[in-house]
């Protein structure tokens, strides 16, 4: 029972790393669930410079100097303010696309833009599966 709950742990982590479908968790298999995370790994995204600023605006709060205190206490509204504009950016693309490259699957929609706006908050080498395109490569018409 332990080893092959150990070898399943294998081949879910070996999967993560390499995007094998087959022993993907539920939430990342499927076509529609590639494309996502393709599309969003193939763009450069503002919303992974979220988790960064957030550091540095927390370590400028803690600094100890009332300006650069001042200065992240203005900067994390406006860039709240870009990250919510991004996510609805991220949306209206995606569901363009989606529309566009799975007409007769009416659920790949479900989901898309938390999943899609999930991984783009994630720093790019942080992200799981890993990414299997670089930024600026294009996406292949067919995921089937």
């Amino acid at each position: 029972k332990r080893v092959s709950r150990a070898e399943s742990s294998s081949k879910v982590r070996q999967a993560m790393r390499t995007g094998d479908d087959r022993y993907l968790p539920p939430r990342d298999q499927g076509p529609v669930r590639r494309f996502i995370r393709d599309y969003v790994d193939s763009s450069f995204w503002i919303l992974e410079l979220m988790l960064p600023a957030m550091i540095v605006f927390l370590i400028f709060g803690y600094s100890g100097s009332t300006t650069l205190a001042t200065y992240a206490n203005l900067a994390l509204p406006a860039m709240l303010l870009l990250v919510v504009f991004e996510g609805f950016r991220l949306r209206w693309r995606l569901r363009k696309e989606l529309a566009r490259r799975f007409p007769d699957d009416p659920s790949a929609q479900r989901g898309a833009t938390m999943y899609a706006v999930m991984r783009a908050l994630q720093v790019r080498f942080l992200r799981m599966p890993k990414p299997q395109v670089k930024v600026g490569q294009a996406l292949p018409e067919r995921y089937r």
